[in-house]
């Protein structure tokens, strides 16, 4: 042991005489902390985790016993970087290796030994010392090598990519479509037989499939046009010209990032029915490294804008893929692209590089705690120990309830806030059973939670949904925001869910006219549109109903304006806002989107009923006349039906179809047509 340090040991054991004795032998060499129960253990735990040196643990307490700590720690992997040596005068066989399955590193039976128990702490934190230097120097190297090797794949492919004349963020795509794809594949099928490694070793080899274009001139890499037929040939040699890149790297052929990245290079362009090059093969003959890059290649290049084209609809672009206007793929990924697209679609609109490399720091991390038993640095504990710290101040404030609900063993912990709002204490045990808890939450809106709970998954963890709390005697509306924790296995399991409860009917008079106030829009008087999005959700919650998105735009609006005035602009769009107002009904959901755009959400009987709403309310809207101008509105339509109980897929296909309308002439209105292309 180091000379001039205090080690920071936690007592944990209900009986006072019993942390009397220990804090006795230890004070003169020990900074002591002592916890009477296992939930108060737990509470110390997260408060000190990163200076905890060792923890002495009772095995016999009430509330939680020994064993149920050890379980906590285990699902939290405390227990990874914190020694325990379990105290007891319990000697039971059975206890005892129960304990040490838990991870316990010693055992001391009581009446204590002060010798024994002075020596043995001080041997187990002297191990653990030396063995967490030991693996924080090796996990620091490995993680640098690894971060090294992906910086310079990234340099390399990205100079490629800019000669392309793309906009930077090609490489991010296909990385994040090819782990998508690659990750959806494993839990499809076991026909390719992959793991979390090769998912790992495949995305980044992605970086590299079009290596060989540097090679290719730039008058032909970066043509406007069309390519000549034999410009097509020149560009087709960049498959092999980067495959043979990857093959003079004799002293690397042995590694598997680089036989991954040579197939990749390759065989990126083959095709499923054999019609692609440089080589013609098909179907699983061609690695399957390379079709999945092969298929996020294409689907970016559909989905992103270049120099000889706009960026086509991701929608537009997986049925282009799946009617074979792209080449063929294999059947299994374009489901698989199929599934994944709802993710892609948000996920490439918000990508960055620098979550990218944040991705890949945490990946890298994770491979290093989980796979390795690696212990993190002291300045990555303190970095995250701050922001715990930060997190439980938020919540402090925050005048919400926020918690956090461990599966195995069932705890529950919650914001103090909400602990003494309740009169509850801040961690619970078994809550599903606790009777104080069950006098707010009902029988009904724990299956609830149970139910939504059920329905996540490692790839879609978030769920929300609204139960009934009782306060003061009174059941009242809140809505539940929570987020399942999932772990790294190859078949993941749940391990805690956190999240918050929001009162939805507990709102301050002057914050609902706040609010009220900020849902308007100023000119129309109508909902504006985030406002409308809101309510649209609450009754898009009711999917045994159908309803219908409606999109209005005026066609002639700018002529109002540049040949009679902006106030003469605004009268047309109060006039169109007031016509809305008065052919809806009362359930009806009107608003401004902005500019001329407007909108009305409206729940229907049948289509042949919705026929006959659309065509009187576009009849009224096309009936508006000022003096000789006349107002002219194209509407387009989308139903849940058809689209789903989705709003941002019901504004698109509704947009989609305004956007029909307006290719086929001014006033009329279209119903989205899913088979019909935007």
């Amino acid at each position: 042991m180091q000379k001039n340090t205090k080690y920071k040991i936690l007592i944990v054991d209900d009986s006072v005489m019993n942390r009397t004795i220990l804090s006795d032998i230890l004070e003169d060499n020990f900074e002591i902390l002592e916890a009477a129960d296992g939930i108060e253990a737990i509470q110390m735990i997260k408060k000190y985790n990163s200076e905890l040196s060792l923890i002495l643990l009772d095995l016999v307490m009430p509330n939680m016993d020994g064993l149920e700590v050890l379980a906590v720690m285990n699902s939290s992997e405390w227990i990874n970087r914190i020694p325990v040596i379990m105290i007891s005068a319990e000697n039971s066989p059975t206890y005892i290796e129960r304990a040490y399955e838990l991870g316990t590193t010693d055992f001391i039976s009581r009446p204590f030994n002060a010798y024994v128990v002075r020596k043995r702490i001080a041997n187990t934190i002297m191990l653990y010392t030396k063995q967490k230097n030991l693996i924080d120097l090796v996990s620091q190297q490995v993680y640098e090598k690894e971060k090294n090797n992906n910086l310079m794949i990234n340099i390399l492919s990205h100079i490629v990519e800019f000669r392309n004349g793309e906009s930077g963020l090609h490489i991010l795509h296909v990385n994040t479509i090819t782990e998508a794809l690659l990750k959806r594949l494993i839990k499809k099928t076991d026909k390719y037989n992959l793991n979390h490694n090769d998912i790992a070793t495949i995305v980044t080899a992605s970086s590299l499939h079009d290596i060989g274009k540097i090679s290719i001139p730039d008058e032909i890499l970066n043509k406007p046009g069309k390519l000549t037929p034999d410009e097509f040939e020149i560009i087709k040699t960049h498959s092999q010209t980067g495959a043979n890149m990857l093959n003079s790297m004799t002293e690397y052929h042995n590694e598997p990032l680089v036989s991954v990245a040579h197939d990749i290079c390759l065989y990126h362009h083959e095709r499923y029915d054999g019609k692609g090059y440089p080589t013609g093969i098909s179907g699983d003959d061609i690695p399957i490294c390379a079709q999945v890059v092969a298929i996020s290649d294409v689907y970016d290049a559909l989905t992103s804008e270049r120099c000889y084209k706009k960026a086509i609809p991701p929608k537009k672009a997986l049925q282009m893929i799946k009617d074979g206007e792209c080449g063929c793929f294999n059947p299994i990924l374009i489901d698989c692209l199929e599934d994944v697209s709802g993710y892609l679609e948000k996920e490439l609109k918000v990508n960055s590089s620098s979550k990218r490399n944040l991705n890949n720091i945490n990946k890298i991390t994770n491979e290093l705690l989980i796979k390795n038993n690696f212990s993190v640095s002291s300045n990555s504990i303190n970095y995250l120990e701050q922001e715990r710290i930060k997190y439980e101040f938020f919540a402090s404030i925050s005048n919400e309830i926020q918690f956090e609900y461990t599966v195995s063993p069932s705890i529950l912990t919650i914001s103090e806030w909400c602990a003494e709002k309740f009169d509850l204490p801040v961690v619970i045990v078994n809550p599903l059973k606790n009777e104080k808890l069950s006098r707010f939450i009902d029988k009904s809106a724990i299956s609830l939670f149970k139910s939504k709970i059920k329905k996540t998954n490692s790839d879609s963890p978030v769920s929300q949904f609204k139960l009934r709390i009782n306060i003061d005697g009174k059941p009242r509306l809140h809505r539940a925001y929570c987020r399942a924790n999932w772990s790294y296995d190859d078949n993941p399991k749940l391990l805690s869910i956190i999240g918050k409860i929001v009162d939805i009917e507990d709102e301050h008079q002057k914050m609902q006219h706040l609010k009220i106030k900020a849902s308007m829009d100023t000119l129309t008087n109508l909902y504006n549109h985030n406002h409308a999005k809101e309510l649209i959700h609450i009754m898009l919650d009711k999917t045994e109903n159908n309803y219908a998105l409606l999109i209005f735009d005026l066609d002639n609006f700018k002529d109002a304006n540049d040949n009679h005035g902006h106030m003469f602009g605004d009268s047309v769009l109060k006039s169109v806002a007031d016509t809305l107002t008065k052919t809806s009904r009362a359930e009806d959901i009107s608003a401004r989107i902005g500019g001329d755009e407007f909108l009305m959400f409206i729940e229907y009987r049948d289509i042949e009923t919705l026929k006959n709403i659309v065509s009187r309310i576009h009849g009224k809207l096309n009936s508006i006349k000022f003096g000789n101008y006349i107002v002219m509105v194209s509407a387009g339509i989308a139903t849940t039906e058809q689209t789903g109980y989705n709003y941002d897929d019901l504004f698109n296909d509704a947009d989609c179809a305004l956007y029909s309308s307006k290719e086929n002439g001014k006033g009329r209105y279209t119903f989205y047509n899913k088979n019909e292309s935007c």
